[in-house]
């Protein structure tokens, strides 16, 4: 089955006023199960009511929108892929949280979008990606943006140091929504525990490798080595009418020493 029901409170998630009509995307998947992957066409809206666990990859194309009801997550289990390419959008669809992507060990996550116009944008979600266990594949390679989520990758419990984290950025434009709309900025960009070893490459897609703004704490590591190579970190306080100035960190290590930090930051 492509479809699992574990979240029956669920609000419905009403298709997007646009011009390209959304289809619902549960139904679309069992259609399309004895097929060895599912392909979600270039240019077309989804919406999806439900908790979906991926039997088969899943292929998102280019310029492809798809909307989540409140805390509805799309789970990638052990031997399946998820790949989102250029333009590929995941996003809430009411005043609600989305629940987000969650990878099983041995799972696969890919995302590699382009500049100027043709990112992928992850947002609205209580954790945008969350991954546990060994044998996880995640490779986010090239323009790859997290905005407005309470979390936005959270790794733990198993060996992280495969994997790839290159052009990545991590925002939040706006307060985020329900439960959490009284947070002007996300909780945490980047969080991870007892991961291992990550590295925040620098590579050619941007002016930086990767970059963090507008969030409590960017970066928070327990019992996990940190590399960090190329990475910007900026506006790290908010101001705002109704909102003192709150100061916030760049990198946090929770309780106990860090394992290890090798840093090369690079100067606005």
């Amino acid at each position: 089955m492509w479809v699992e029901v574990t979240n029956p409170l669920a609000g419905r998630c009403a298709p997007p006023f646009t011009n390209m009509p959304a289809q619902e995307l549960t139904t679309a998947l069992i259609q399309g199960s004895s097929n060895s992957s599912f392909v979600l066409p270039n240019n077309t809206e989804w919406y999806a009511d439900n908790d979906i666990i991926l039997n088969k990859d899943l292929f998102i194309g280019t310029n492809v929108k798809i909307s989540f009801g409140p805390s509805v997550r799309l789970f990638v289990p052990n031997g399946r892929k998820l790949q989102i390419d250029n333009g590929g959008t995941l996003q809430g669809c009411t005043n609600e949280m989305w629940g987000g992507i969650y990878l099983y060990p041995g799972g696969e996550v890919r995302m590699n979008g382009t500049l100027p116009n043709n990112k992928v944008l992850i947002k609205e979600a209580t954790i945008a990606l969350e991954a546990i266990g060994n044998n996880c594949i995640i490779v986010l390679n090239g323009s790859v943006t997290f905005d407005r989520n309470n979390v936005g990758v959270y790794l733990h419990d198993g060996d992280f140091s495969s994997s790839i984290f290159n052009g990545t950025s991590f925002t939040c434009s706006a307060a985020l929504l329900l439960p959490f709309n009284l947070n002007p900025y996300s909780t945490t960009h980047f969080k991870a525990k007892d991961a291992g070893s990550i590295t925040f490459n620098y590579g050619s897609t941007s002016a930086y490798g990767n970059i963090f703004t507008d969030a409590l704490v960017c970066l928070d590591f327990l019992r996990t080595n940190l590399t960090v190579e190329g990475t910007y970190f900026s506006q790290l306080k908010f101001v705002g009418n109704n909102w003192p100035t709150n100061y916030h960190s760049a990198i946090l290590f929770s309780n106990e020493t860090p394992k290890n930090l090798i840093s090369s930051f690079k100067k606005p």
